[in-house]
This record gives C-alpha cells, sequence and structure tokens, in this order.
C-alpha cells in the first residue's frame, strides 16, 4: 500500500499511512526509514531523524547512512561522522554481495573524511582519506583514487 500511495505521488496519504503502521508495527525498521524519508519530503528533519535513529539503532544499514548524510547538512560534522563509521562497519560485516558497489563506499570514506577535517580530527581525516585510496586503488577507482590522495 505504501509502495502504491508514493508510486501515485499522493505523499500526505503515504505518511499518514506509515504514521497508522507504526502504531502497530513500531519496530519495522524499513517503516521506520520510509517514515523518516516521507517526513523530510514535507522539511521535518527532526521527525525524520528521530524514526531514522530508531532503525539505525536496531541495526538498519541505511538508517545509519541517512543520518549522517542528515547531519552533515545540518553542519553537525561529529554526529555525522558517528554515523558513517556505524554504517562502515555495518557494512565491513556484511558479505561482500550485499555491499555498495566500491565507488559508493568510497565516496562514503571521502564525505566521513571531509566531516573530521570539519570537526578539526586532521589525523582520523589523513586515515580517512588513505582508506579511501587504497579500496579505490583495490577497486581501479582511479577517479576516486586521485580525489583521497
Amino acid at each position: 500500500m505504501l509502495r502504491y500511495l508514493i508510486q501515485q505521488q499522493r505523499f500526505d496519504e503515504a505518511y499518514t499511512f506509515t504514521e497508522t503502521s507504526l502504531q502497530y508495527a513500531p519496530k519495522d525498521r524499513n517503516l521506520l526509514v520510509d517514515r523518516g524519508i516521507l517526513a523530510m519530503q514535507f522539511g521535518r528533519s527532526e521527525e525524520a531523524v528521530a524514526s531514522w535513529k530508531k532503525a539505525a539503532d536496531s541495526g538498519h544499514v541505511t538508517a545509519s547512512l541517512y543520518l549522517a548524510d542528515e547531519f552533515d547538512r545540518e553542519g553537525k560534522p561529529n554526529d555525522a561522522i558517528a554515523y558513517y563509521r556505524k554504517f562502515l562497519q555495518q557494512i565491513a560485516r556484511q558479505g561482500s554481495e550485499n555491499r555498495p558497489a566500491p565507488g559508493k563506499t568510497i565516496a562514503i570514506v571521502l564525505r566521513m573524511a571531509e566531516c573530521q577535517v570539519r570537526a578539526g580530527q586532521a589525523d582520523e581525516a589523513v586515515k580517512s582519506y588513505h582508506l579511501a585510496g587504497m579500496l579505490a586503488a583495490q577497486t581501479k577507482e582511479s577517479k576516486l583514487e586521485n580525489v583521497a590522495m
């Protein structure tokens, strides 16, 4: 039903549907992530963050990335770093078939490094840039390797 409402661009109804559904399944990680996405669509970043935190706390990998990106956007680099790190730790534990494409992973490491620079964590940023460079070299992502170096 949620997918149908979103495909029909009936976002108000989709958001209401997530609210109602969460009353019956308050720990449904995917529903929490969807609610966060819809909340952001209406400019309700606090609600989005709250939903994504619940999903991330229960192990939803993508929720950690949404949180990191939102905190980065809000200019909260320390919070963003924590969730970028959590995301990277989560995908490291997954099998290679479930991981994002190498280019996406490298881009996330680079975003974390940029947050570390803004947070005054120069030593950690250097390590992250080095990690991104190593991953790029191993996966033959030469453009990203140049960015990392």
